[in-house]
This record gives structure tokens, sequence and C-alpha cells, in this order.
């Protein structure tokens, strides 16, 4: 099969290759081809390749790497109190190139303790935001039933603040108005489960048919709890002693 390297010189070629450290996708760029058909040019031109190693060399030899200033850094991490990620969008490198810099430059990482004070961070937002699903998430690592990272729902904590105690898992807060961010007191009601599932399947305005669907559901659930409670009662018990 013709390629254009064919015309092209074997002596321009081993000179872009060896003296000028050209790798195969920079010529292939030069003469419009791919780096295969420069690898299989070379070859036919007995032009030798360079090994993995001298390979490896030119890479990092011709590629510019960042200089990190200590006071720079130290400045962005601890006096700013961003993190290695945000630092690493400064410098638009990656999260590794930041992190080695600093080990390299003797910069210690904050602790766990320490990390977590935020509010001296300029991009903190103040430990509160909107996910995805519409709800408000607040930061409150102390939660006994604190979500992923230290964070739980708005509107379950302003209940438990007019309840005077924590929600277990399975209880369940209803916006009225149906507006997933208004977490007024006066807009959050305590439900079940199900009265939950319910009144977010039914329009707003069928409060009649809501409250016959849950009736008809409570009623079917307390009788297969019945039926299991007699069930379990004729199961033989184990003598412990």
């Amino acid at each position: 099969m013709f390629s254009i390297l064919n015309n092209v010189n074997v002596e321009a070629l081993r000179h872009l290759y060896w003296d000028e450290e050209k790798t195969l996708g920079q010529i292939a760029n030069i003469y419009g081809t791919n780096p295969q058909a420069v690898g299989r040019r070379l070859k036919n031109a007995n032009i030798p390749r360079r090994s993995n190693r001298e390979s490896h060399v030119v890479f990092y030899r011709k590629k510019p790497r960042h200089v990190f200033e200590k006071e720079e850094l130290e400045k962005l991490y601890w006096q700013e109190r961003r993190s290695i990620a945000k630092i690493a969008q400064v410098y638009k490198v990656s999260y590794t190139a930041i992190y080695w810099a600093m080990k390299r430059l003797g910069i210690p990482k904050r602790s766990k303790s320490t990390a977590q004070e935020r509010d001296k961070n300029p991009n903190w937002t103040g430990g509160r935001f909107k996910n995805s699903s519409g709800y408000i998430q607040v930061h409150t690592p102390h939660h006994p039933y604190a979500m992923k990272h230290g964070y739980a729902l708005e509107h379950r904590l302003v209940m438990e603040k007019r309840l005077g105690r924590y929600l277990v898992p399975w209880e369940k807060v209803h916006h009225i108005n149906g507006i997933k961010d208004d977490n007024r007191p006066e807009n959050l009601l305590l439900v079940s489960q199900l009265n939950h599932t319910l009144r977010g399947e039914f329009c707003a305005n069928c409060s009649l048919r809501k409250d016959i669907m849950l009736l008809s559901q409570e009623i079917k659930q307390l009788r297969e709890q019945l039926q299991y409670k007699l069930e379990f009662e004729r199961i033989p018990k184990i003598n412990v002693n």
C-alpha cells in the first residue's frame, strides 16, 4: 500500500526522530499520517528505534515541569484553608502533583480535626447547599444519623428541633406545600413511610382520596402484622437452658 512517507527522505526522518527527538505522533502530524505508518517507515528504512528507557527520558525531558513555591503553597493550604484539590485547580495540575509537591517541600497536612475548621475557608459555602433532589442539606458531622461526609437534611433537623428529639431513620418529614426547600416549621409534617409515599403519589387537592387510600393501606399493613404475629407464636421456642 502506498504511503506518503515513501517519498520522504530517510535522512530527514532520521533527523526528526534522533536529532530533534520527536515522537512518532509528532512526526505523523508533520506529514499528515498516523504513528503506525511512521513506525513502519522507520523499520523499512532501517532507522533504529529508541528503547523504552530512552523514550521515557525524552518524554520527561521535553515535558515542562511546574515549579511550586513553598511559600505560595503554604499560603493557599494553611492561610486560605484550601483543599489539595482546590489548589490543583489553581495551578491547573493533577491532585497527585500538588500532593507530592507538598511532601517534597515539607509542608505538613492538616489533621482531620483541623481540616473541619472550614469557616475560615473562602471556598466554604457555610455547610448548607441544595442537593440534586431539591432538598437542603446541612453540615452536621456530630449528628447520630448524619449521611456521608457529615450532612443531614435540613427539614429533618427542623422537625427534630420542634420535637426536642432525634428522628429515627424510618420516620419521614413531609413538605405540606410540596416545595422541597421550604423548611419552615409550619410547612413540615411528621408522617410514617407509608403516609409519606401516598402523599407524594397523589395530587395536593385530593385530600379525601389520600385519606381513604391511607386507611386502606394501613389496614392491610396491620393485617399482615397480625398474621405474622400469629404465625410467630406457633413457632417452637428454643430452650436456652
